[in-house]
């Protein structure tokens, strides 16, 4: 099938695929029925598409900035029948403030996002203060965010923002290595090839 065309001008919807325009200007929340589990910086959707098959009873959302990345995604989920998997091609930003209902996120998952790993660059970072407080307005009660980096200054920053205002639920220092039955990502299998360590953080909504 072919990819949809768009025009980066409006929030568009196509075959389980949803795209979000830069500006977010009038737009307006989905509606949703069941409780959602969501996946930042979903790469070439290795983990998510894997996940949503393992778990059809659930209602999968991978949020890609990238456009190949998300077709990547939206491309494996179809040929593997992943038809609980919805793929976003937008900012993580765009989806939680303009499209995500609240409170309606029972888990998230930021698998390997961007380092930014110069320190001038450090405010590109998508764990910000605010942006996890936007966040928790759209995620239930008890609900869950994992984190995942190989990146230490990114792994403190990301322990920084979260204990303001989430609970840890690992023991100190709040991380941990290696969770079981946790799936692999494509970054995750190449930095192991490296022999980095990757750190494994979770948190709950109060």
């Amino acid at each position: 099938m072919e990819f949809p065309w768009w025009d980066k001008k409006s929030v568009s919807l196509f075959d389980q695929i949803l795209f979000l325009p830069p500006v977010m200007e009038g737009a307006l929340p989905l509606a949703f029925e069941q409780e959602l589990f969501v996946e930042f910086c979903s790469g070439n959707g290795l983990w998510i598409v894997q996940k949503a098959l393992e778990n059809p009873q659930n209602l999968w959302i991978a949020v890609e900035k990238k456009l190949e990345r998300a077709k990547k995604i939206w491309n494996r989920a179809k040929r593997l029948g992943a038809n609980n998997l919805l793929v976003v091609c937008g900012s993580a930003e765009n989806l939680v403030t303009a499209i995500l209902p609240g409170p309606i996120v029972k888990e998230v998952f930021i698998n390997f996002p961007d380092p930014w790993p110069k320190a001038r660059h450090a405010k590109h970072r998508l764990i910000q203060e605010t942006f996890v407080t936007e966040l928790q307005k759209k995620m239930l009660p008890g609900g869950k965010i994992t984190f995942v980096t190989d990146h230490a200054p990114y792994l403190e920053q990301g322990l920084t923002v979260f204990e303001k205002t989430m609970k840890p639920l690992l023991p100190e220092p709040f991380y941990g290595k290696d969770p079981e039955n946790y799936g692999c990502s494509f970054f995750e299998e190449m930095w192991r090839k490296k022999n980095k360590t990757i750190h494994y953080t979770v948190y709950a909504n109060h």
